[in-house]
C-alpha cells in the first residue's frame, strides 16, 4: 500500500490523517475523508515502506541521525529523498538504498521543521 502524508504548503503544518487521497487531472487531491485540496496548496510526502529503528514510519523528506562509523563520522544527519526509482540517503554511500540504512537510522524530524540538522 503506498502511504502518504500532507503537508499545508504555505504554513509547513502537517494536515490531520486524509485517507486515502488521489490525485486528479484537474490537480485536485480528493481523499478518501471527502476532503480535497488544491494540489498547489499540499506538499505531498510518500511513505518509502520502511521504518527506523524504533519503529517509526519514515517518509520522503524526513531526516534520519545515524550514529557510529557511517562515512567514518561519529553522528550523520540525512534527508529522505526519493529519485532514480527509490528512495535514498544523498549522504550516504552512493548505490546503496534506503532499506539497507534504516536499521540504523532513527527519524528525528523532517526538512521543514528542523532543515538546520541537514546544514
Amino acid at each position: 500500500m503506498i502511504k502518504f502524508r500532507l503537508r499545508d504548503k504555505k504554513e509547513k503544518y502537517l494536515l490531520p490523517d486524509s485517507g486515502n487521497c488521489a490525485i486528479f487531472p484537474n490537480g485536485q487531491l480528493y481523499c478518501t475523508n471527502g476532503n480535497v485540496f488544491p494540489q498547489d496548496f499540499v506538499i505531498v510526502e510518500q511513505w518509502t515502506g520502511d521504518f527506523d529503528k524504533n519503529g517509526k514510519e519514515i517518509y520522503v523528506g524526513d531526516i534520519c541521525l545515524f550514529n557510529g562509523r557511517l562515512d567514518k563520522k561519529d553522528h550523520v544527519f540525512d534527508e529522505v529523498k526519493f529519485g532514480g526509482g527509490g528512495f535514498y540517503f544523498p549522504k550516504l554511500i552512493q548505490g546503496h538504498t534506503l532499506s539497507s540504512h534504516t536499521r540504523n537510522c532513527e527519524v528525528v524530524g523532517n526538512i521543514h521543521d528542523n532543515s538546520e540538522l541537514i546544514n
